[in-house]
């Protein structure tokens, strides 16, 4: 169902091809399938890798902000039950230690690790659409900023 859309999306990507002073852009027949790279290097495919450090990522985010978040709720729902952050936070751990700061981070968890995974996959995949090669690149023959303001 989403074939048509990202058709369309793609087929605007490609436009910037056709704009004065912008290198071709990779067809896609030219690039080998994950499955191909996979097997040529043995390692995982770049899609694999942004999918599994964007999932990664997203657990570390979630990880260290869910406790703000956590007394940020507390205190707008029982607000007149404390007298401060500091007295929610101290009053929130004498109840529970630190697992208490972690009740119900299972549904931001697998959404932060899908939202993050998404980025990073796009991204990634945007880059490879428009050859970004940031191997290749030195202060003398720098990556054109189009290209990044393209990817996201």
């Amino acid at each position: 169902f989403l074939s048509k859309p990202c058709e369309a999306f793609f087929s605007f990507v490609r436009s910037f091809a056709r704009w004065p002073g912008f290198p071709a852009m990779a067809s896609q027949a030219e690039a080998p399938t994950a499955v191909e790279a996979a097997e040529a290097t043995g390692r995982l495919s770049s899609g694999a890798r942004n999918l599994l450090a964007g999932s990664i990522s997203g657990v570390a985010c979630k990880v260290v902000e869910y406790p703000f978040d956590t007394v940020k709720v507390l205190q707008q729902t029982m607000g007149s039950q404390y007298s401060g952050a500091l007295d929610c936070l101290a009053t929130t751990y004498r109840g529970g230690g630190i697992l208490a700061f972690y009740r119900g981070i299972a549904s931001p968890l697998v959404g932060a690790m899908a939202e993050n995974a998404t980025l990073f996959v796009s991204y990634g995949w945007m880059k490879k659409l428009l050859k970004v090669d940031e191997g290749a690149a030195t202060l003398a023959n720098p990556v054109p900023m189009w290209k990044y303001l393209v990817s996201g």
